[in-house]
């Protein structure tokens, strides 16, 4: 999960409770982490400081080690051009804030039961 600001920190305890995170809040970190390990599930912010979503999304599909993930944006656009733009860049659904940490993560399973596993054949 990426974020910049405090509503991460909001949503964050709901997500370790429900053990589905490891929080990255800038896209070079994130590439850091998926060297060691590959996630389910990657919950970008399209806005972010240095790389922005798209591109780190694009960096990902482009690698044949984690271009399985499916990356979700998390994004407070709620703009047509916005969803298109995530999607292009190769995620698999958008999201617009706010939003419930219950949705959230409801929505989240949905787009995992959706999507085959890193590794998966």
């Amino acid at each position: 999960m990426q974020r910049t600001n405090s509503s991460a920190s909001r949503l964050l305890p709901y997500f370790v409770q429900q053990n589905m995170t490891c929080p990255a809040h800038r896209p070079a970190r994130t590439l850091l982490l998926l060297a060691s390990a590959l996630p389910d599930l990657i919950l970008t912010d399209i806005s972010l400081p240095g790389i922005d979503g798209s591109r780190l999304t694009r960096q990902l599909k482009g690698d044949p080690r984690t271009r399985c993930i499916p990356v979700v944006a998390l994004t407070a656009s709620a703009m047509k051009a916005d969803e298109q733009k995530a999607l292009a860049a190769g995620c698999v659904g958008h999201i617009t804030r706010p939003i419930q940490a219950r949705e959230l993560a409801s929505r989240i399973r949905q787009f995992l039961v959706r999507s085959p596993q890193p590794g998966a054949s």
